[in-house]
């Protein structure tokens, strides 16, 4: 089964044609910065964008089966046919790679089987390495590190600021034995991506970040 990795640039890709467990399962997809938003848009127009329409092509993805499967066994049958069964975002752990990943999860909603089947991830990455003599802590979030801080006190914290700044043999690592979040889709799921990217939205968003604030 043949993977798809989409990097969110050049330097985040930079080592992943000599790290790869194989080349002919691995293969990689460059972004350049954010790309086009697609969830109000028609199939001709999200094509008439580069980088989409690359995507499209590169998986092998019909524009004829943009729908809703539930039955398993065809849900398998449209997988199979694709040239990609499995589609994982390498982002960095920063606002603007969840943006981009919100972006890429709204237009790969528009084939909803494809979460069913579980074919699209996010390849976790550490945003901080804590060494300390042989130990390695590996840090994933802000949220983490605040839990374990006092447990590293005396550790070597090298904070990353993005996929680029990992070592070959760290994304060496990453890939061989990928920390995945795995994406599924709720009985909200629609309601959830217009709430974030609807353009009628805009008042629900700015809602729901100022109620997160005041949590935090």
């Amino acid at each position: 089964d043949k993977i798809l990795c989409i990097f969110e640039g050049q330097s985040a890709a930079s080592n992943f044609s000599d790290t790869r467990p194989s080349a002919l399962i691995w293969g990689a997809y460059l972004l350049r910065g954010v790309t086009l938003q697609t969830l109000e848009l028609t199939p001709s127009a999200i094509m008439k964008n580069k980088e989409l329409s690359d995507l499209v092509r590169i998986i092998g993805l019909d524009w004829n089966d943009a729908h809703d499967i539930i039955n398993p066994g065809e849900i398998r049958e449209k997988v199979n046919k694709l040239n990609y069964k499995k589609i994982y975002a390498l982002v960095d752990q920063d606002e603007d790679a969840f943006r981009i990943l919100g972006i890429l999860l709204a237009f790969f909603s528009k084939w909803p089987w494809l979460y069913r089947a579980g074919c699209i991830a996010k390849v976790n990455t550490p945003m901080m390495i804590c060494t300390k003599g042989n130990n390695t802590v590996n840090i994933y979030s802000w949220t983490e590190y605040r839990e374990k801080e006092k447990e590293l006190n005396g550790y070597f914290i090298r904070y990353l600021k993005g996929l680029g700044s990992l070592k070959r043999e760290e994304l060496a690592t990453a890939l061989r034995t990928p920390k995945l979040q795995i994406f599924n889709l709720d009985e909200d799921y629609q309601m959830s991506l217009y709430k974030w990217f609807g353009k009628k939205h805009i008042k629900d968003r700015q809602n729901s970040l100022k109620e997160n604030i005041m949590e935090d």
